[in-house]
């Protein structure tokens, strides 16, 4: 890295803002964020992605609040408890709250088939959240062939990019 004058920039200087940074960081949260406790939401949804991973933003159901908030966690990862509504493809589900299925849908689309998908079913979701569904632009990146008529109601809608969908005990 070169400073305004043309001249390289020694480390030193650049370590300390990078280490103060890091410090100022850590003491957000208030909590390890490897002590699996939930980072957002009133329910104990278990940690699907493994205890390697950071906690996410948000761990909880999908309730009302996350519904509205779906595209404030665009780009990060949420790991979210919820029913299925509707199957789509093998690919691809609508889900809705665990217990209040009156909170509006949100689709889920994975790039592998998701065994064993039935409405009603609760599954725990670790996803990326994103803010407009392009059916085309998630066919390309996923690989994946979808009913592109079938998509038409999620088309700039915010939908979950799922990683790892696990059927939930009641």
């Amino acid at each position: 890295m070169l400073s305004s004058r043309g001249k390289p920039i020694t480390g030193t200087p650049l370590l300390g803002v990078a280490s103060a940074l890091l410090l100022a960081l850590s003491g957000c949260g208030g909590e390890d964020e490897r002590d699996g406790s939930l980072a957002v939401g009133e329910t104990d949804v278990s940690d699907i992605r493994g205890e390697d991973d950071f906690t996410d933003p948000y761990t909880g159901e999908y309730d009302e609040e996350f519904a509205n908030d779906v595209d404030v966690y665009a780009g990060t990862e949420v790991t979210v408890l919820g029913r299925v509504e509707e199957v789509l493809s093998p690919t691809s589900f609508t889900l809705v709250g665990p217990g209040d299925e009156s909170v509006e849908p949100v689709l889920v689309v994975a790039a592998d088939e998701i065994v064993g998908l039935a409405p009603g079913l609760l599954v725990t979701v670790a996803a990326t959240a994103a803010k407009q569904f392009d059916v085309a632009e998630v066919e390309t990146q996923l690989g994946i062939d979808l009913e592109d008529e079938q998509y038409e109601e999620w088309e700039d809608e915010a939908f979950l990019l799922a990683t790892i969908v696990e059927e939930t005990a009641e």
